[in-house]
């Protein structure tokens, strides 16, 4: 499975047919708008997968329960609410305003829409590419998070555990600023950043089991070793991208 079929799904069709028409978009300019867009967010999650956070930070993502609301009611994907799930999926993924504006520039270009317009889109895509990934991998998560027990959210009493615990030198953005509602991977996230679990019935690592899950959403299916190398060409092609255009003349 790669994001094309999420974007080519009836429901996502509606939604992107609903965003076109309530931005004013042509829709021959919106399908690559939104491609170039969803191919942004695809990078930045295959680049997540690098790290024990990053992983977590994507279980996270997936087990919000609000994640399939573009998707399975498409009339509300430009809402108010909708937007705020996808700019909380861009501040995990992202976390700088300048790299969602070049994101946004760079579909803006490709597509002839225009840029502002682009940035709107952008929020919507991520929902519904988070969304479409959640109604894949939910069930395969929530198997092996019912077989740990510190994994399951209570139920009787507040949880503790619903704040990752920071791993000296990682890069946690988005935590604290959405409480946990009804996640049911409430407590995995912390589990995963804290490492030395292993995947119940065998696999290995719990980070590499999800990894592996989350890889093949992504249309990976080098494994771990071949995701973490596509992901170190992935970032450094970024590096290479920034610094050419930081030494560009203004």
């Amino acid at each position: 499975m790669t994001t094309a079929p999420i974007l080519n799904s009836a429901e996502a069709q509606a939604a992107i047919t609903g965003v076109a028409q309530a931005y004013g978009i042509d829709p021959k300019r919106a399908a690559p708008a939104v491609a170039s867009l969803a191919d942004a967010v695809t990078a930045r999650l295959t680049r997540l997968t690098l790290s024990r956070g990053g992983i977590a930070d994507i279980v996270g993502l997936l087990g919000d329960p609000n994640a399939q609301r573009a998707l399975s009611e498409p009339s509300t994907a430009t809402d108010q609410a909708t937007i705020d799930d996808g700019n909380h999926v861009l501040d995990v993924l992202i976390g700088n305003k300048h790299v969602s504006r070049g994101i946004a520039q760079r579909a803006a270009s490709q597509s002839g829409i225009d840029v502002e317009v682009a940035k709107k889109l952008l929020p919507v895509v991520a929902s519904m590419i988070i969304g479409g990934m959640q109604k894949t991998a939910e069930p395969q998560i929530a198997k092996i998070a019912s077989k740990i027990p510190a994994a399951q959210r209570a139920t009787s009493t507040p949880s503790n555990n619903g704040s990752p615990l920071p791993i000296p030198g990682d890069n946690i953005p988005g935590v604290g600023r959405r409480a946990p509602g009804n996640n049911p991977f409430e407590n995995l996230p912390d589990i995963i950043r804290r490492g030395g679990t292993q995947a119940p019935g065998g696999g290995g690592s719990l980070e590499n089991v999800l990894r592996q899950i989350i890889g093949s959403l992504l249309g990976n299916n080098s494994g771990v070793v071949g995701t973490i190398i596509k992901g170190l060409v992935l970032r450094w092609v970024a590096n290479f991208v920034r610094r050419m255009l930081t030494r560009a003349p203004a």
